[in-house]
């Protein structure tokens, strides 16, 4: 097993095309001998939490934005919060870090007006040493996870801002950063 990966953020190199991916930083949320689970953290929509289920329209986080975690299962809602929030199927990324998934947990997380989280729709996965192949043949590039940054109040510049923080101009890796 190689858990290694866990808590860390894929970077997406300027390369690596597509719908899903282009740009794109991935939350690793688990790693093992069956595959790899991720979420796409800087992929915005236009929706909102409310549009979810009914029980969240007046709720006071009702305007938080919804996000796109990756192309598996994307009618599937995962919140990716502060750890001090512990549902009954809460799991940890790290510390300070959690993941949810039931509506009970969004709701009780919707009403809350300081409890860090963001809700995605759908998530990222691969085969079992997919990911690791993926990474040997230089389509991503691996940081240790910075928690602030998930909650990024600008998820648009979060690719520029996590390869600035490894130190790496996106015009030095290759061509396709700023097209």
């Amino acid at each position: 097993m190689n858990s290694a990966l866990k808590s860390h953020f894929l970077v997406a190199v300027p390369q690596l095309v597509g719908p899903f991916f282009t740009k794109s930083v991935v939350l690793i949320l688990d790693n093992d001998d069956e595959g790899s689970t991720g979420i796409i953290l800087n992929h915005p929509t236009e929706h909102t939490l409310s549009e979810i289920n009914e029980s969240l329209k007046s709720s006071r986080r009702k305007k938080d934005r919804l996000f796109i975690g990756g192309p598996v299962e994307p009618s599937t809602a995962i919140i990716i919060h502060d750890d001090t929030y512990q549902g009954p199927e809460t799991k940890p990324i790290t510390d300070g870090v959690a993941w949810s998934a039931s509506l009970e947990s969004m709701q009780v997380m919707a009403e809350s007006e300081s409890l860090p989280f963001r809700c995605f729709l759908g998530y990222a996965g691969w085969a079992s040493k997919q990911l690791e192949a993926e990474i040997a043949k230089g389509s991503w590039l691996l940081n240790p996870m910075n928690p602030e940054m998930i909650y990024t109040h600008q998820p648009e510049n979060m690719w520029k801002t996590v390869l600035n923080e490894m130190g790496l101009d996106p015009l030095s890796i290759g061509p396709g950063a700023f097209d």
